[in-house]
């Protein structure tokens, strides 16, 4: 089983908020994945292969990120990580009217 959080449940145990039991089940292999915007590296990874995903599901072909675009995924912060991250290019190749992908206002 694989599980996610944005918590340190260890400190959740300490506090009293999570159960020992489940922790002590869940712990077994812990994996640490540092948050996207320390692994800005990874951002124009993730984004082309969100495009390409997306796009072909929709059927739609959306040939390259620009540039300026691609600097401010990097740049970004994300505070809801990957998910964020998928759902804005989802969002873009849903609204997208062309070959390169724009983020439209919010």
């Amino acid at each position: 089983m694989i599980v996610s959080t944005k918590y340190d449940l260890g400190e959740r145990v300490a506090e009293g908020t999570f159960h020992e039991d489940l922790y002590n089940q869940l712990n077994i292999f812990p994996i640490r994945v540092p948050p996207l915007r320390e692994r800005r590296d990874d951002i124009p990874l993730l984004a082309n292969y969100f495009v390409q995903r997306f796009a072909r599901r929709m059927d739609k072909t959306i040939d390259s990120i620009p540039n300026e675009l691609m600097s401010t995924l990097v740049n970004s912060d994300w505070p809801g990580n990957i998910r964020q991250l998928e759902n804005l290019i989802e969002r873009a190749v849903i609204l997208a009217e062309g070959s390169a992908l724009r983020i439209p206002p919010h």
